[in-house]
């Protein structure tokens, strides 16, 4: 019985830390994107808002998704990636719905074709490789 809920406590704790690290690396991208565009997707709200919004609605996904990502071997690897690509969409548009009138969920779409389509794409795939090193890590440690 023990062990069935320390495994539940370790769980918890991973995916704690998981939220907190896709939280930052949906701050990250946000803080990238209004570096980036400026205000072209962002004119809609105010810069501290689309990146409060953007830490929330990522750290809820990797809170989700989180014991998902840091597996061993090349399907660990794939599993990381879809559950980080998917975290990234779901962050999105919980962003958007938190933060945009429902008639403008549509900018949404357009950050996230111009965020897949430009060099931005590469600090995504980074982060992306750093929290699935990381999560490979504390999935070790909490395990």
């Amino acid at each position: 019985m023990e062990g069935i809920e320390l495994m539940t406590q370790q769980n918890w704790k991973l995916r704690g830390a998981m939220a907190a690290g896709v939280g930052a690396a949906g701050g990250l991208v946000s803080v990238g994107s209004l570096i980036g565009f400026g205000n072209m997707v962002t004119r809609h709200l105010e810069a501290p808002v689309f990146v409060v919004a953007a830490v929330f609605s990522a750290g809820l996904a990797g809170f989700l998704l989180g014991p998902l990502m840091g597996r061993e071997g090349w399907r660990g690897v794939l599993l990381s990636f879809v559950a980080f690509l998917m975290a990234t969409v779901l962050a999105a548009y919980l962003a958007g719905f938190l933060a945009l009138p429902l008639y403008n969920l549509g900018l949404v779409t357009l950050w996230l074709t111009l965020h897949f389509l430009t060099p931005f794409a590469l600090l995504w795939i980074a982060l992306c490789a750093g929290l699935h090193w990381s999560a490979g890590r504390l999935r070790r440690r909490f395990t």
